[in-house]
């Protein structure tokens, strides 16, 4: 946002509008980076489940 040629131009005619964007694109990469992490998360927790099956761990042997 901060780079973009057109949002500068901007920030000079006006500052209210550059700064509402400005605060809507940090809220849209927070966002983004919040439902990355909660990927991960899920990613992990399904390797943690898979990975004692393929090995055969926690399977009780008779």
């Amino acid at each position: 946002y901060i780079e973009n040629s057109t949002n500068v131009a901007l920030l000079s005619s006006n500052c209210t509008q550059y700064f509402n964007g400005l605060t809507t694109a940090q809220n849209a990469d927070m966002e983004a980076k919040r439902q990355q992490q909660e990927y991960e998360d899920i990613g992990t927790r399904l390797l943690q489940q898979i990975i004692p099956t393929i090995f055969g761990y926690g399977i009780a042997h008779h």
